[in-house]
């Protein structure tokens, strides 16, 4: 099964693909553009550039992976819009993720001492706020809906459910 995968939420655009080869192994091509802006410009020049990496066109994928969110993010509608363009292109599934989540996972992925342990996630929602949610230490689900806070306020929430855990 191929996947395609991409996100213009924050302030990079970014598009993976991963494949199974013949030989049944698991391959994963990816590419990020910080900064910059343009997100709408940008977008499916990134998926372009990672398909052509990954050796595959468009249709690219048995199931896409768009952005869920949490809204309203920058660049959450340019990256929904092109998920629900690419589906009925390619009359391929689509499966929401959440940016949040996203970064949960991958920050279990690259600190494996994370992965039996709850997670926080903040990001910059700009004009001094913070988008925060809490995931649990036994899997991938949220402990919490993604909040916007002042940074103050993120504090004590990752506080508060980092001691009730």
């Amino acid at each position: 099964m191929n996947i395609l995968a991409f996100d213009s939420c924050f302030a990079a655009v970014s598009a993976a693909v991963r494949r199974r080869s013949l030989l049944g192994e698991w391959a994963q091509h990816e590419t990020i553009e910080v900064g910059g802006g343009g997100n709408a410009e940008r977008l499916f020049q990134i998926i372009t550039a990672v398909l052509d990496e990954a050796g595959l066109e468009i249709p690219p994928a048995d199931r896409l992976a768009g952005p869920l969110g949490p809204r309203p993010l920058p660049g959450f509608r340019v990256g929904t819009a092109a998920a629900r363009r690419l589906a009925l292109a390619t009359g391929k599934p689509v499966v929401g993720a959440s940016s949040l989540a996203v970064i949960a996972e991958q920050a279990r992925r690259l600190a494996p001492k994370l992965r039996a342990e709850p997670v926080a996630v903040a990001m910059d929602a700009r004009r001094g706020a913070l988008y925060v949610q809490h995931f649990g230490s036994s899997g991938h689900e949220p402990v919490t809906e993604p909040a916007l806070s002042t940074p103050e306020e993120a504090a004590g929430r990752i506080c508060a459910t980092t001691d009730s855990n």
